[in-house]
């Protein structure tokens, strides 16, 4: 009823709904507005097969006119909806021998990031806050801590094992973010194994208040994630945006957010398409093992990743220019005042 009062009591120019579904948004304006607005909404992850049911084949019935659009975060997830939405098309005119409905417009607009809370500060500070090392080099990786759907950790502990051997000075390993299972103690746990047990820590579920002060204390971020709904990379923008050189994997909406060489280095990431048999199967096998078994057919160059970090890691002078090329970068391109223009 609160929809249905604003939408006729006060004139509207666009209906956006933040989650990815325009047949609810196309509803509202069918019912409740009396002139023709645009509708959009936003696409964060198509990456699940159940996903073909729940969202895509509604879709189709929902009324799209070309003002209308789906709002990528990045040029990486629009190619795979156009390509999903293409695929579609076919079988819904195979399976009813009439061409399919008008698909919708795809838009590209990143998310932003708050530069003025994500920015430079200073890094001992950062790190007495914190309880950190003010002595050791520091590497950080944040993340949700979840192999389902995430990131496998397990290349990131032999990143940090080439590292430790060729680094000047043993670093220290922080790793960040959200925990929803026992994998962040197994995680804990390989490293313990690895001979790491003084040179990981861990802050899970930390206030979002901290990760300002957790970038800055770092001195590289790492991400080497092999998630195939990674459709772009908001800690990597959060890490450029506080001035640190990132190192990441070449990969889904990441790759779009490096220049490498001069912001951050982008690592070799190979997949192994397993798609197929895969599909096949996809309404008998839950979502989480779906990701698990593609994620677990994804490789990220480890010596590679573990090579640019030891790079950034003995040279001072590398690492600082390019973190002021990495938040001079997210200031231009993803602060929220460059975002914002975009949606009009």
């Amino acid at each position: 009823s609160g929809l249905r009062t604003r939408l006729r009591g006060m004139p509207c120019d666009v209906l956006h709904n933040p989650g990815t579904d325009l047949l609810l948004a196309s509803y509202a304006r069918a019912r409740f507005c009396s002139d023709l607005i645009p509708i959009t909404c936003s696409q964060h992850g198509i990456s699940y097969s159940v996903q073909l049911y729940g969202f895509f084949i509604p879709q189709l019935m929902a009324p799209i006119y070309p003002c209308d659009a789906i709002v990528c975060l990045s040029r990486s997830a629009a190619i795979a909806m156009e390509k999903r939405w293409e695929s579609i098309a076919q079988r819904y005119s195979y399976a009813w021998a009439r061409p399919a409905p008008p698909l919708p417009r795809l838009e590209i607009i990143p998310w932003g990031v708050d530069t003025e809370l994500f920015a430079p500060r200073d890094p001992m500070v950062a790190r007495r806050d914190l309880g950190l090392p003010l002595d050791r080099p520091i590497i950080l990786c944040v993340g949700r801590i979840r192999i389902e759907d995430k990131m496998d950790y397990t290349p990131l502990l032999l990143v940090f094992e080439h590292v430790v051997r060729s680094a000047k000075e043993r670093p220290l390993l922080v790793l960040a973010g959200s925990r929803y299972s026992d994998y962040a103690d197994d995680i804990m746990a390989q490293a313990a194994q690895l001979g790491f047990r003084n040179d990981v820590r861990a802050f899970f579920n930390l206030p979002p208040a901290c990760l300002p002060s957790l970038y800055a204390a770092c001195d590289v971020f790492m991400s080497p994630t092999d998630s195939p709904s990674e459709c772009f990379g908001l800690t990597i923008l959060e890490a450029m945006a506080c001035g640190r050189p990132v190192v990441a994997s070449d990969w889904n909406g990441y790759k779009e957010l490096i220049v490498h060489g001069e912001t951050g280095f982008k690592v070799r990431t190979d997949w192994a398409d397993c798609l197929g048999e895969l599909e096949e199967m996809s309404l008998l096998v839950p979502m989480e093992q779906q990701h698990l078994h593609v994620g677990q057919s994804v490789s990220v160059d480890v010596r590679q990743m573990a090579g640019f970090i030891g790079q950034l890691l003995n040279d001072p002078k590398l690492r600082w220019e390019m973190g002021s090329r990495a938040r001079r970068r997210a200031q231009e391109l993803y602060g929220w005042p460059a975002i914002i223009e975009q949606w009009y």
